[in-house]
């Protein structure tokens, strides 16, 4: 199971953040601090079953509704293989299409305050009309009995007009608990029973009813259930949704967070508080303490016994685990002071044992950090959460952090990283689909922004501004730059630079997005203030050929500008044929064009399709797409806009590169 997107409701500061989508590997959640980002992780953190929603997440400025996290899953097909397993469900028709509806949506789960799960409504509403599918067939095949039922003058009590080809089974339950009461009538009789407790019984009496009646009625109640069970298989009942539900809650995968406020190794700790700090105990189960026998033998003040226990203990960090700040093996060393527990830090070819906080800030958040994950090992743990990340290293570690986590999230395709910031080290201009921003609105509460919305300038202003930065002080522009539109534009040239493999001919060139054809002359203006080589690119349309000529108007012998084709009112998507637009980007919203005479942008303004959505999905993709998964004309188009690109800004590339 893959963690694709999620929703929280009513959580702390949070009102709604919407759906939200997370990148494939890494997402960053980037905000001022107080903006709610945290909220975010320790919602997620709390969807995990080993973990409550606590109290303290009810919001207390208005009744808004309980807290509700959801969370959306993607399945492989060994997932639902298993599901269906679990199920016992028989390989038919009904099967086929839940499978099949398994493996092409995500599936929602919320988890409410009482740590209750559910389904969300578009699953339910698939079972429900295959349901209803279903009973119409039912009703179909045992109507004749229901009429038969009719007929029967000891059965002429029973409203029967409820149960008909547009209602449910419940129906159908209600009506036969209705004949059982007549044919096999009860009442309630006290007794005592050998403790003298009085206790209620049901007892059958007799019903006045003929005995060849009360079997011929038996008989068509039994006969309708034989039908309801070859029609709907065991699992198509009303429990079906709850059963689901518990299958899937134990393929949940686990869920790590890490806090750099909270999540640091303490030096000391009194044995009978060990179990308080969580970080402390995970480091004791690596070494394979048992904290309990620790605490008995403290209570018996056998410390002798207690250092001799501890003496036999060590925990070495692998030296796998390379960093600016653990770039040798260490072992951590137990000792104690009566009841008091000190965790020391050896360094390879060394006798002397360090305080935790004798070193570094940086090097003591690597370690917690490291402690951490290796305790998660063999928990079915695939979603990680890290609060503000290296939040005590410089600018160097902290890029350090950044492929740390990168390699995490890519080490295993299953493998959810989500990270809170407002540091710009941890921010790769290369990698803007990763970016989520966070801000909190007093009437809203904390919002989660995609770059390119809402914003008044260009898309990296919020990014930095929002995190406290000057733009000038960040590592975003580049000696040579690209200067983009929109975000849309941005998607589709890094998928490109990857499938074209240009990415070493480009990789000190940053792709730069606005918002807006306007804003890309201020990017220009910037560029040259600062020196840098930039190119201008912009659509063949009336907006960008005008921007375009504000560009040349205004900056003369230092404008710099291309456009994304030749052909008049054409924008990066129309680069693809047809043909590749339906299949490659159209099918994952489920949409196609028919009509070759009208352009992907015209098709895409006339059906109200997010573009900006649809370029990001083709991003994350990239890694899976070929050459030969494109039409020529195609492949032709894109190489004509990197070789405009590469031409404006003097880059010499091999001819075969782009054969």
């Amino acid at each position: 199971m893959k963690l694709n997107k999620f929703r929280i409701q009513n959580y702390k500061s949070i009102v709604d953040t919407g759906i939200c989508y997370l990148n494939q590997d890494l997402t960053i959640m980037a905000g001022m601090n107080e903006s709610g980002k945290s909220s975010i992780l320790e919602a997620i953190r709390d969807f995990d079953v080993n973990k409550a929603i606590v109290n303290d997440a009810i919001r207390v400025k208005e009744d808004t509704g309980k807290p509700l996290v959801t969370l959306y899953f993607t399945l492989n097909e060994d997932d639902v293989e298993n599901f269906c397993a679990e199920l016992d469900l028989e390989e038919n028709e009904d099967t086929a299409e839940l499978k099949n509806y398994l493996k092409n949506n995500d599936i929602g789960i919320t988890k409410d305050i009482e740590g209750e799960y559910s389904l969300d409504e578009e699953f339910t509403e698939f079972i429900s009309i295959i349901f209803q599918k279903n009973y119409k067939n039912f009703y179909t095949s045992c109507s004749s009995q229901i009429k038969k039922l009719k007929n029967f003058e000891e059965l002429k009590s029973i409203d029967f007009s409820k149960v008909n080809a547009k209602s449910n089974l419940i129906q159908v339950s209600f009506l036969v608990t209705a004949i059982n009461k007549i044919i096999k009538p009860t009442k309630k009789v006290n007794s005592v029973d050998s403790t003298g407790k009085t206790i209620v019984k049901e007892v059958s009496v007799e019903s006045g009813i003929d005995e060849n009646t009360v079997t011929s009625i038996n008989e068509i109640i039994t006969s309708i259930n034989d039908t309801r069970i070859k029609t709907f298989n065991q699992f198509y009942s009303h429990k079906f949704v709850e059963s689901l539900i518990d299958i899937v809650k134990s393929y949940l995968p686990r869920i790590m967070f890490f806090s750099s406020f909270d999540d640091i190794l303490n030096y000391d700790v009194l044995i009978q508080d060990l179990q308080e700090k969580e970080i402390n105990v995970e480091l004791c189960n690596i070494a394979g303490i048992d904290i309990e026998k620790l605490k008995k033998m403290i209570e018996n003040e056998d410390y002798q016994r207690v250092t001799n226990y501890l003496g036999d203990k060590s925990a070495k960090i692998s030296a796998s685990f390379k960093s600016e700040w653990l770039q040798d093996e260490i072992t951590i060393a137990f000792t104690t002071n009566k009841e008091l527990m000190h965790f020391g830090i050896k360094e390879e070819g060394d006798t002397a044992t360090y305080r935790a906080e004798q070193r570094s800030k940086g090097f003591q958040w690597f370690l917690s950090f490291y402690i951490k994950l290796n305790a998660e090992n063999n928990k079915n743990t695939n979603i990680i959460l890290v609060d503000e990340p290296g939040l005590y290293l410089h600018a160097k570690a902290q890029e350090d952090v950044l492929h740390l986590l990168e390699k995490l999230s890519k080490d295993d395709k299953d493998t959810s990283v989500i990270i809170t910031t407002h540091s710009p080290y941890l921010i790769d201009i290369d990698n803007l689909n990763r970016i989520l921003l966070v801000e909190k609105d007093d009437i809203k509460g904390t919002q989660v922004v995609k770059p390119h919305k809402g914003a008044t300038k260009n898309t990296l202003t919020p990014i930095i501004t929002k995190m406290g930065f000057d733009i000038a002080k960040s590592n975003f522009i580049r000696e040579k730059n690209v200067l983009l539109e929109g975000i849309s534009d941005y998607y589709y040239l890094q998928a490109f630079k990857k499938i074209l493999s240009f990415e070493d001919y480009l990789k000190n060139v940053s792709f730069i997005p606005a918002v807006g054809a306007s804003q890309v002359p201020q990017l220009a203006s910037f560029c040259i203030g600062w020196g840098l080589k930039y190119v201008a690119l912009f659509d063949h349309d009336g907006e960008g050929e005008n921007n375009a000529k504000t560009i040349l108007d205004n900056l003369k012998e230092q404008a710099s500008i291309a456009f994304i084709c030749d052909e008049d009112k054409c924008a990066i998507e129309d680069l693809f044929t047809t043909a590749d637009f339906n299949s490659l980007l159209l099918s994952k919203i489920d949409s196609k064009n028919d009509d070759t005479s009208i352009t992907n942008t015209k098709y895409l303004k006339e059906n109200k399709i997010d573009k900006v959505l649809l370029a990001k999905m083709f991003c994350d993709n990239a890694n899976n797409l070929k050459i030969k998964n494109f039409d020529k004309s195609t492949v032709d188009k894109f190489k004509k806009l990197f070789n405009n690109i590469f031409k404006t800004l003097d880059i010499k590339i091999k001819t075969n590169k782009q054969d």
